[in-house]
C-alpha cells in the first residue's frame, strides 16, 4: 500500500518541455534561494497536511493540469475535490533534494508516516516533483512512493545545494533537443530485451539513483540499484505516457504504464527523475514502480 494509492495523490501535465527560450536557461539565478524554497514548498505542504488534512493539503499544493494515479492516470484535482476528508493524519520529510540549473524543476524524496484511526501506522518514501508556476510558487507535478514494513528513522536533512549546480552550464539548450532526448531515453528503457534488468539498467544508472519498490526502503546508488534488479526476473516492458524536462534541459520527469510477465507478473504505473550533465545523455536519478492490486484469488 503506497501513499500514492491510499492518496490518490500524483500530478502532472501532459509531456512538455517546462520552460521557453534558451536564454532564459542561462539566466542568472540565486539557485541556492532556489533550492531552499523547493525544500520549503514540500515542508509547508506536510504541514498544511497536519495542520488540516491530506485533502486540503494536495488540493492547495497540486498543479491544476495534475493527474493521480489509482493506479492509472487521472485528472488528479478534479479526483481530489470528489474525495471526502479522510479520516487519517499524514506526515512526511524531505531528505534529499535536487533542483534545475534553470530554477524550474526540482524534486525531493524522504520518509512518510500514515497514521489510522485505530492506532496502527503505515510507513514509505514518497518522492515529489514540483514545477516553478508562472506567478513564482512551486506547485507538485507528481507525487508516487512505495511502502515499507518498518518506521523511518526521524530527522534528516536534504543537506546544501551541490557545488557543481553553480558552475556555468555552457552546454547550449534546445527545448525541443531535451524534451525528445529524455523520451527517447525513456522509450529506450521500456523496450522488451533478452537482457536481464540489471544489464538493461546499467548503462544509464546515476551513481546516485533512487530504486522505489513496494514493501521495502530504497534502493540508494548505482551498487544497491544492480543488485535489485538482478532480482527481479521475467521479461519488464514500459510505455511513457507523460512527462516534462526543465528549461535547462539538466532535469526531467516522465510517468507511464508497465508490465512484468514471467517470474512475478504484475502491471501499472510508474515515475521515472531523469538528470543529465552538460555533454552527457540522460541518466536514471529515480524510478517508482506502483503495481495493481493483486486481483483476489478464487
Amino acid at each position: 500500500m503506497t501513499r500514492a494509492f491510499i492518496l490518490g495523490a500524483v500530478a502532472l501535465a501532459g509531456f512538455a518541455v517546462v520552460g521557453g527560450a534558451q536564454e532564459d536557461a542561462q539566466k542568472p539565478k540565486d539557485l541556492p534561494a532556489e533550492y531552499q524554497s523547493l525544500i520549503n514548498a514540500e515542508r509547508a505542504f506536510s504541514k498544511k497536511s497536519m495542520d488540516s488534512n491530506a485533502k486540503e493539503a494536495f488540493l492547495a499544493f497540486i498543479a491544476d493540469d495534475g493527474v493521480l494515479f489509482t493506479p492509472d492516470p487521472v485528472p488528479g484535482k478534479e479526483a481530489w475535490q470528489k474525495r471526502p476528508a479522510p479520516d487519517y493524519k499524514l506526515e512526511w520529510w524531505p531528505t534529499y533534494s535536487d533542483i534545475s540549473r534553470s530554477a524550474d524543476l526540482g524534486w525531493n524524496t524522504g520518509p512518510y508516516v500514515i497514521s489510522l484511526k485505530d492506532g496502527k501506522k503505515l510507513y514509505g518514501y514518497f518522492s515529489t516533483v514540483w514545477r516553478k508556476q508562472a506567478d513564482g510558487t512551486w506547485r507538485f507535478v507528481t507525487d508516487l512512493g512505495a511502502s515499507m514494513p518498518d518506521a523511518p528513522k526521524r530527522g534528516g536533512e536534504p543537506g546544501p545545494l551541490d557545488p557543481a549546480k553553480l558552475e556555468k552550464f555552457d552546454a547550449p539548450v534546445d527545448p525541443k533537443e531535451a524534451e525528445g532526448a529524455l523520451l527517447d531515453a525513456d522509450r529506450a528503457l521500456g523496450v522488451e530485451t533478452e537482457k536481464g534488468l540489471e544489464e538493461t539498467y546499467k548503462p544509464i544508472l546515476a551513481e546516485d539513483v533512487r530504486l522505489m519498490r513496494q514493501e521495502h526502503a530504497p534502493f540508494v546508488g548505482k551498487v544497491a540499484a544492480a543488485l535489485r534488479l538482478s532480482e527481479e526476473k521475467g521479461t519488464f516492458t514500459s510505455k511513457p505516457i507523460g512527462g516534462g524536462s526543465a528549461k535547462a534541459g539538466d532535469l526531467g520527469y516522465v510517468y507511464g504504464s508497465y508490465e512484468r510477465k514471467g517470474g512475478k507478473p504484475e502491471s501499472g504505473s510508474y515515475v521515472r527523475i531523469w538528470k543529465r550533465e552538460p555533454g552527457d545523455s540522460w541518466k536514471l536519478a529515480l524510478e517508482v514502480l506502483n503495481p495493481r492490486p493483486a486481483p483476489p484469488k478464487p
